[in-house]
């Protein structure tokens, strides 16, 4: 488990290195530009082209969890066997 901020988010998500992620939507929205985002700027392995899967979507309290499943693409897949050959 990773637990961050967007910087962190971003460096994870963008190198392929989670399998899951869990997200919690809460019943409000926050209207301040400078509050924290989720994840930067950055190249994506999931995106329109490349969906995530829904694994779950559960009720809690007045939140909701959705968790979705990271499936690696192709090229992710080569670029992990590359940089482990190193």
């Amino acid at each position: 488990m990773v637990e961050g901020g967007g910087t962190v988010h971003t460096q994870f998500l963008t190198a392929g290195f989670a399998d899951e992620l869990q997200l919690v939507i809460a019943p409000f929205f926050v209207g301040d530009p400078e509050a924290p985002s989720f994840v930067g700027p950055g190249k994506f392995p999931h995106h329109p082209g490349h969906r995530m899967t829904v694994a779950e979507v559960r009720q809690i309290g007045d939140v909701i969890l959705a968790r979705y499943l990271l499936i690696p693409t192709a090229q992710d897949s080569h670029r992990h066997l590359a940089g482990n050959a190193r």
